[in-house]
């Protein structure tokens, strides 16, 4: 902000503890309903824009997110502000977020590492109808 790093909160490394952001209107419903029945998370927000939840998750005010299809004004500029604050994310079928289509791109995301790749996991597993 204003030319110096976000001040960030110590951010969680285990994903029980974490604050989720999740789009359930656009994620696939078999997900929608493992994450609703069973969420491998603590506690889940909305803030009812895409870009709001992208820089809270910047912040360190979210910990994960999931959203199944943002445009690209949704996601441009918090997608870059996570970048900037230490973020991962990637696609539901791609690991490099820059592989999907440049106008509507799913997202998976975290500010933690080991988070990122734990919430990945879960989030892929739990969109086949094979697992459960």
């Amino acid at each position: 902000l204003n030319g110096r790093r976000l001040p960030l909160r110590q951010v969680t490394a285990d994903m029980g503890r974490a604050v989720g952001g999740v789009d359930f209107k656009r994620i696939p419903r078999l997900l929608a309903d493992r994450i609703a029945v069973s969420p491998p998370f603590y506690s889940q927000r909305n803030f009812g824009s895409s870009t709001l939840d992208w820089c809270n998750l910047a912040a360190g005010r979210l910990d994960l997110y999931l959203h199944g299809g943002q445009m690209l004004w949704d996601y441009a500029a918090g997608s870059l502000i996570l970048r900037e604050a230490g973020g991962q994310m990637c696609t539901l079928a791609h690991d490099d977020y820059d592989d999907e289509d440049v106008w509507c791109r799913s997202v998976i995301a975290a500010l933690h590492p080991t988070v990122f790749t734990n919430w990945r996991k879960w989030v892929r597993q739990n969109s086949s109808p094979d697992v459960g």
